[in-house]
């Protein structure tokens, strides 16, 4: 949707705002926009502990940091959210961050409840000409492992039928 690709900012670098300063989004978005620094740049660092968004938002050179995230959605100079939080949070986030005209990114899953999907449907439900972007990014395909079976598969011609199991590590009883 061309109409939706227009930098508010009219510099025609996207400012962005991360929320969520965990481990997968300074290994990778950051570094990441740091090398397509001529098309995105850091503009504020939200996350649940004030020391973690204090130390990422001065290491990536962001403008600033903060534990709310009222503070980012109503930062009129932010053009894209992305969302690296705890999965339970996605679907709320997403739809706050849309509603507050923010392009998103989010690392999947979207939403953890069909009442949030839902209400995500919902809002484009009107039509999607002037609202923001959505995005999802699924990183898993990207993986070495991923690279790795694709290259033994890619030749294929019938189904292939494969089971896995990864261990993502501990998971805390509240999430």
């Amino acid at each position: 949707n061309p109409s939706n690709k227009i930098i508010r900012n009219g510099e025609g670098i996207i400012k962005v705002a991360l929320m969520g300063a965990g481990s997968f989004a300074t290994a990778m978005h950051l570094p990441n926009m740091v090398r397509m620094s001529s098309k995105y740049t850091l503009h504020a660092v939200c996350n649940r502990s004030g020391n973690k968004a204090v130390s990422v938002a001065a290491s990536f050179g962001a403008k600033y940091s903060t534990t709310d995230y009222e503070e980012v959605l109503s930062d009129h100079e932010v053009d894209l959210v992305l969302i690296a939080t705890r999965h339970d949070s996605h679907g709320d986030l997403v739809l706050r961050a849309l509603k507050a005209g923010k392009h998103v990114f989010v690392e999947k899953p979207l939403t953890t409840s069909q009442c949030e999907l839902d209400q995500i449907k919902a809002f484009y439900s009107d039509g999607e000409e002037s609202k923001p972007i959505l995005f999802v990014g699924f990183n898993r395909r990207f993986s070495k492992y991923a690279r790795e079976i694709r290259r033994h598969t890619d030749k294929r011609i019938n189904p292939i039928f494969a089971n896995y199991r990864m261990n993502a590590g501990f998971v805390s009883s509240d999430s």
